[in-house]
């Protein structure tokens, strides 16, 4: 379908405006740019409190592997050049002080206070928004029970003059340790055999202590351990956005680590998982890409989500975890009789991993258009033409055009969960609304979509994701942003990897290699404090996606940028 054909002298004007327009943007750009700051994430936290020792502490969790075919080995490379230039250390941003990669302005208008007690059996954790404007109370409960730990959340808030209640809970109750008979690497009760079945009943009592990070924010840690230390959960509650273990928790979220440890295993050809009941009045709903991917807080997660009166509650993890400080990989099976969630884990003397609970759907997120962070990043020439592409679509196709073209185009597609038409998709007055500002402003970010309607962040979403299932819009990751597009079969970015713009450690190193050329691969791995096969992975995907090239010299790869 031409789309343009019929406009082409408009486009070639267009055209010509979009450049000027866009050298324009470039010298005002360049005279005001700045180093951007560092792409290491976080404040490590400064541990101050006597009641943790070091055995409380955890490795930051590298981003896991792809399954790979195994590689010949090589032999030891030569030592790292001593004269090679460490990278330098960038100046502060004045957007972000205390450079956890969250502009101060979304933190402080997402600040929350806190209040804690703390029994023997029981925590209560309150936390309420600073902001007069818009006051809303988490509540949080960790509860040690003759069944096992108990995790509640309850959200309250006054949206337009009515009061607003979500609730769920979670149960961890005991370990299942089982022999997988169909070898599919999760437990299933109707199949697998089960060896034994290890109950969470007597417990330490809940320690509770603080810590500061360099930039003196607090930390309030909560640590639960069974009496044989072979399970302990250790819980992390933050008034402002924090950067803990490598992944960034939001002020609305309750972070825990799980450690297994020395489990009393029964057989030797047998492995465990986590039993994890799920109760809430709502059904749950399984999420491939949580919304903290989304906004760029975390990488490579699945959740849970349950939602009442448009706010969202979440349960979700990583999908790797740390087995004898090796990275491995996290399978979930689902029991809908009952609402169970069984984290398998593969066998190992000590495992860690790091799932939240939270309320998703009330961080305030302005947009702040960062020009420093656009010109110091692979993306910025995307953005700098997303302008011109919104111009050269409003003037190739109308809105009712563009709504034929949906109804009449045949496109497979897969619309699971959701049972619409794509006429109820279309009837939809909410929809409409936000099909015509993705029209009007290709490339719309979603903040400026919550601001322009009335609605909560987590119905946005919905209706979001239902355009997209129905392919009427598709989303685009820059840097930490996310951007929509009409969708068309034909257009811009339809050769653009995702892969890439998601990962900004596949972004990194290819910046290495750039600037590096014959770059050998145990040298990026020593620049990103990385294991070889982590940059392998990442190397994979900059290979399929026709960025660089691998030359052999002898025994050695050496990396090169591939000129287009």
């Amino acid at each position: 379908m031409n789309l343009i054909s019929k406009h082409s002298k408009s486009i070639g004007f267009i055209l010509i405006i979009g450049l000027f327009a866009n050298i324009f943007l470039w010298d005002a750009a360049t005279s005001f740019q700045k180093t951007s700051n560092s792409d290491e994430m976080g404040a490590d936290i400064t541990k101050n409190s006597e009641n943790l020792d070091e055995s409380d502490e955890s490795e930051e969790p590298e981003e896991p592997e792809e399954p790979e075919e195994p590689e010949d080995p090589e032999p030891p490379e030569d030592p790292e050049d001593p004269d090679d230039p460490e990278d330098p250390e960038p100046p502060e941003d004045p957007e972000d002080k205390d450079n956890d990669k969250i502009e101060d302005e979304i933190e402080q208008e997402n600040e929350r206070e806190l209040e804690i007690e703390v029994s023997s059996e029981e925590a209560k954790i309150q936390s309420v928004r600073k902001m007069e404007s818009m006051k809303d109370k988490i509540q949080f409960s960790v509860k040690i029970t003759d069944i096992g730990v108990e995790l509640e959340l309850e959200y309250e808030s006054e949206h337009n003059s009515d009061e607003i209640k979500l609730k769920f809970d979670i149960l961890f109750s005991n370990v299942i340790e089982f022999v997988d008979i169909n070898n599919n690497d999760v437990y299933n009760p109707n199949i697998d055999e089960i060896i034994q079945t290890y109950e969470f009943q007597q417990f330490l009592p809940i320690n509770y202590s603080i810590s500061t990070t360099l930039t003196n924010s607090t930390i309030h840690i909560l640590t639960i351990s069974t009496i044989d230390d072979v399970f302990l959960l250790r819980f992390y509650f933050v008034e402002e956005f924090e950067n803990i273990s490598g992944t960034i928790q939001t002020p609305t979220q309750m972070k825990f680590d799980i450690e297994i440890s020395n489990f009393p295993f029964l057989s030797n050809f047998s492995q465990i998982a986590l039993s994890t009941s799920l109760e809430s009045d709502k059904e749950y709903e399984y999420e491939d890409e949580t919304e903290d991917e989304k906004k760029g807080y975390s990488q490579n997660e699945n959740g849970l989500r349950t939602t009442d009166n448009t706010f969202s509650g979440m349960f979700s993890w990583e999908n790797s975890v740390l087995v004898d400080n090796v990275d491995q990989n996290v399978l979930v099976s689902f029991n809908d009789e009952n609402s169970i969630l069984y984290l398998n884990y593969p066998r190992g003397d000590h495992i860690l991993h790091d799932p939240k609970m939270g309320v998703i759907g009330i961080i305030i997120d302005p947009f702040v258009f960062n020009i420093n962070f656009l010109l110091n990043e692979p993306l910025f020439y995307i953005f700098s033409l997303l302008g011109l592409i919104a111009i050269i679509f409003g003037f190739a196709m109308s809105k009712e055009q563009y709504r034929h073209y949906l109804t009449d185009r045949f496109l497979p597609m897969n619309t699971y969960p959701h049972r619409l038409s794509m006429e109820q998709v279309l009837e939809n007055e909410f929809r409409s609304r936000l099909i015509d500002l993705i029209i009007d402003e290709a490339g719309i970010h979603y903040s400026e979509l919550l601001r322009q309607i009335d609605t909560s962040p987590s119905n946005l979403a919905w209706h979001l994701d239902i355009l997209e299932t129905y392919k009427v819009i598709y989303k685009q990751r820059v840097g930490n942003y996310i951007v929509f597009f009409p969708y068309l079969e034909k257009n811009p970015f339809a050769n653009f990897n995702p892969k890439i713009a998601k990962s900004k450690k596949t972004l990194q190193i290819f910046e290495i290699i750039s600037e590096n050329p014959g770059i050998i691969q145990n040298r990026i791995a020593t620049r990103m404090e990385l294991n070889r096969k982590t940059i392998k992975y990442h190397l994979d995907k900059l290979i399929e996606a026709d960025l660089i090239r691998l030359e052999k010299k002898g025994r050695k790869s050496l990396a090169y940028i591939i000129e287009k």
